[in-house]
């Protein structure tokens, strides 16, 4: 009987868990508004979170990423028409906003935060970019 219960409340526990797929369309939607910052960021096992600590980002519907605080200016664009979406952000690449500048997958999207899991089809790569709305 424990094992039938264990079972069932495992089952609950994982379908709990599971993400609606993101759709590039509600991406657009949400990013677009607002400011964001990074809330975390993992590069190759290192968290350099603090190095954009006083970074805020702006991702114009013209496809433009702004970057308050800099002079910087950069690109973004949805380069997958199907679900999860894929961003591909372009920055600099003479500062250290070239960290971020690659293709991400949108693992995690509401209105106030959205994940970002490094593409570049390495496993265990792990590297994440967090992002969380400014209110």
């Amino acid at each position: 009987m424990k094992r039938i219960l264990i079972a069932g409340m495992l089952a609950l526990v994982s379908l709990a868990g599971c993400n609606k797929r993101v759709t590039p369309n509600k991406i657009e939607k949400i990013i677009t508004q607002d400011k964001w910052k990074i809330q975390r960021f993992i590069d190759n096992g290192v968290n350099l979170k603090d190095t954009f600590a006083l970074d805020i980002f702006v991702f114009d519907e013209d496809h433009s990423v702004l970057v308050e605080n800099r002079p910087e200016e950069g690109s973004w664009e949805l380069t997958s028409d199907k679900s999860p979406g894929v961003i591909d952000i372009n920055l600099p690449t003479y500062t250290n906003l070239a960290y971020l500048a690659d293709d991400w997958n949108m693992i995690f999207l509401n209105k106030n935060e959205f994940h970002l899991e490094r593409r570049d089809g390495k496993l265990d790569d792990g590297d994440l970019l967090y992002f969380i709305r400014l209110q």
